[in-house]
Parts: C-alpha cells; sequence; structure tokens
C-alpha cells in the first residue's frame, strides 16, 4: 500500500492520514487538510487539493502546483514562478530536480521509496539560507507531491525573505573615476541569470564595465547587488545609457 501511495508518479493518490517530520518540523495531513505542529507554521492553515499546495489563511506565502502533463513541480509568489521542479524516479527512488529558481543555487533532493525519506543532495559550492533542514521522513498516506512542497516550504520561505530583502535595497553608482583600473568587475550567479544584464541597470550589456582603486578591494563581491561571487565569475558590463561616453571610465560598482 505504502509503494502505491509514493512510487506511482503518474497518478497522485489523495491520502486521508500521513506525516512529514523532520527534527525541528512536524507536519500532519488528515483529508485535505494539512497541518503544521511543530516548525514555526503552526498558527496557519494548509491545503492540498486537485494537485495544488497552498496556505488557506495567507496567500501571501504563495502556493504549490504539480503539472501531471508536465511532470513538473512549481511554486508560485502572486502568480509570480520562484521554482521549478522536474521529477526522475525509479524502482528505488525519486529525485527532484531544480530547473529554475528565482534566487541562490538549484538544489536537488531524492525520495528513497523504501525508507520514504528525502534526502537534500550536496554541493558543497550551493548557496543556502543558514539552520534549514536537509532530511525528511515521511509517513502514513501522505501524498508524494505534497510532502515535497513541505519539505522545501520552510526553506523557500527563507529564501523569499532574503530575495525581497535584497530587492529593497537602495542602490546607487559609485561613479568614481578609475584611472588605472586593474580589477575588472563581475556578477554573481543570481545576477548572471539574466544574460549580458547591464551592472547598473536591467538593459542589455556589451561595454567592459571598471572598478575604481576603492572598489576594486571587494572584487570577490558581485558589482550589481553587493552579494558574494561563488564559482564561476561572470564578467560585468554596461549598456549603452550606462556606458556613453565618459561613463564608461566611472566605477560601475552598485552601492547600497
Amino acid at each position: 500500500y505504502q509503494a502505491i501511495v509514493f512510487v506511482d508518479i503518474k497518478t497522485v493518490v489523495m491520502s486521508k492520514h500521513g506525516q512529514v517530520k523532520s527534527i525541528k518540523e512536524r507536519w500532519q495531513i488528515e483529508g485535505n487538510n494539512i497541518k503544521c505542529f511543530e516548525g514555526g507554521w503552526q498558527s496557519f492553515s494548509f491545503q492540498w487539493e486537485s494537485n495544488t499546495f497552498s496556505v488557506v489563511n495567507q496567500p501571501s506565502l504563495g502556493s504549490g502546483v504539480y503539472d501531471s502533463a508536465s511532470s513538473l513541480l512549481q511554486y508560485s509568489f502572486n502568480q509570480q514562478p520562484f521554482y521549478i521542479f522536474t521529477i526522475e524516479s525509479n524502482n528505488e527512488s525519486v529525485r527532484f530536480v531544480c530547473k529554475d529558481i528565482l534566487f541562490l543555487t538549484p538544489i536537488n533532493w531524492v525520495y528513497n521509496t523504501r525508507t520514504r525519506e528525502f534526502k537534500l543532495e550536496e554541493n558543497p559550492n550551493a548557496e543556502t539560507p543558514e539552520g534549514l533542514e536537509n532530511f525528511f521522513e515521511a509517513g502514513g498516506d501522505f501524498p508524494l507531491y505534497a510532502a515535497f512542497f513541505i519539505v522545501m516550504f520552510t526553506r523557500t520561505q527563507k529564501t523569499k525573505q532574503l530575495y525581497d530583502a535584497r530587492m529593497n535595497r537602495n542602490y546607487q553608482r559609485c561613479s568614481k573615476f578609475t584611472a588605472f583600473a586593474t580589477v575588472s568587475p563581475s556578477l554573481c550567479q543570481n545576477c548572471a541569470k539574466t544574460p549580458s544584464i547591464c551592472v547598473c541597470c536591467s538593459n542589455t550589456a556589451s561595454i567592459p564595465a571598471k572598478f575604481c582603486k576603492t572598489c576594486a578591494r571587494s572584487s570577490n563581491l558581485c558589482a550589481k547587488c553587493g552579494d558574494a561571487t561563488k564559482g564561476t565569475k561572470v564578467a560585468g558590463n554596461l549598456c549603452q545609457k550606462c556606458g556613453l561616453g565618459k561613463q564608461s571610465e566611472l566605477c560601475a560598482k552598485m552601492m547600497f
């Protein structure tokens, strides 16, 4: 019976009783209703109906949908996609692979169909909020995709908070003269998700940007958002407007 609920990837089976838990979190489902008993979300009402995970009394926390036609799991805020996962399955496991995420590094999860455990795949280069759970257990008749949205819920909310905080920063260009500049600006993985984006705005860019002597000391930080640059760095450029004439000789570092 357990194998039918968790292995049949083409059909989501509606269950009546089940739980998902980790060291810090404990969730239960009764019919279509999901309740958090430990983990910080006790005051909210959750629901799993028609392949949709929702926060009934707080829609601003987003919602998740499983699309059976494309086998995709998508979580959105105000109808704007925040993450999309694809599903890979075999007789022993179900792998949830992040196809796209609005902020930070994509991560993958593996669900063991025998032990009914979710484990986060290790990635030493992953950028992720601190203090999050990497291991969950499912029990009873919890629908697999509802369980996945719960496994990702706290991580998603904390990541969204970091994203909103970054987007609310008041940025201004340094604009100091870059005489004898030797260090070139670079973009972090998040800002580089938009190809050829200007360091100072959202236009398409192709003019090499420059750092002043002071800003060159923080060359390990993204020139556009100020976050740390990890992994492969992408060169920062200016658009035709921000790099017009002598503008290209001014420091492109965005300050906040």
